[in-house]
C-alpha cells in the first residue's frame, strides 16, 4: 500500500472537540492534544494537508454499524433483573456485557471498552468473584458452562 505524501486530505468527523481543537492548535485535553500532535508530525513530515470538518453522527457513514442493534446489545428488563438481585445478589461483576448494559459496576467486555473492569471473561479469573453474575449470548451458552 502506497503511502499518503504531498497530498491533501479532507476529513468529516463526527467529534466536535476534535475538530475545534484540531482547526485551533489545541484543547484543555492533554490525551487529545498528544494525539493531535502526532497527526501534525505526520503531516509535516509527508508533506499532508489535513483538514477537519464537522458531521453530525446521523449523517456519518461510518456509524452507520454501530448505531445497529445486535445480539451483544441484549439485556434483562430492569423489573426481572431486580429480582433476581433479590433472590441470587448482590453481584460482583458481569462476566459478559458491554458498558451500554452491564447491570453491575464491573464487567468483563468481549473487547476493550471504556468502562470495562477486563477483557474476555475465558481469560479472567473468575473464581476468585464472589457471586459473579453471566447473561450470555445464546451462541455462547455451551461455551460458558463448559468454563470453570
Amino acid at each position: 500500500m502506497r503511502e499518503l505524501q504531498n497530498c491533501i486530505v479532507r476529513i468529516m468527523v463526527d467529534n466536535q472537540l476534535v475538530v475545534q481543537s484540531w482547526n485551533n492548535g489545541g484543547c484543555k485535553s492533554l490525551e487529545l492534544n498528544d494525539i493531535l500532535k502526532s497527526f501534525f508530525m505526520v503531516c509535516l513530515e509527508k508533506n499532508i494537508d489535513l483538514s477537519l470538518s464537522r458531521i453530525s453522527t446521523t449523517n456519518n457513514p461510518a456509524d452507520m454499524p454501530s448505531r445497529r442493534l445486535s445480539n451483544m446489545d441484549a439485556m434483562l428488563q430492569s423489573g426481572i433483573w431486580a429480582i433476581i438481585e433479590h433472590n441470587f445478589g448482590p453481584h460482583s461483576v458481569d462476566l459478559m456485557s458491554l458498558d451500554s448494559n452491564s447491570l453491575v459496576d464491573r464487567h468483563f467486555t468481549p473487547s476493550p471498552l471504556p468502562k470495562s473492569s477486563g477483557v474476555d471473561v475465558f481469560s479472567q479469573k473468575i473464581e476468585t468473584e464472589a457471586n459473579p453474575y453471566v447473561f450470555p449470548p445464546f451462541c455462547m451458552v455451551l461455551p460458558v458452562t463448559r468454563y470453570g
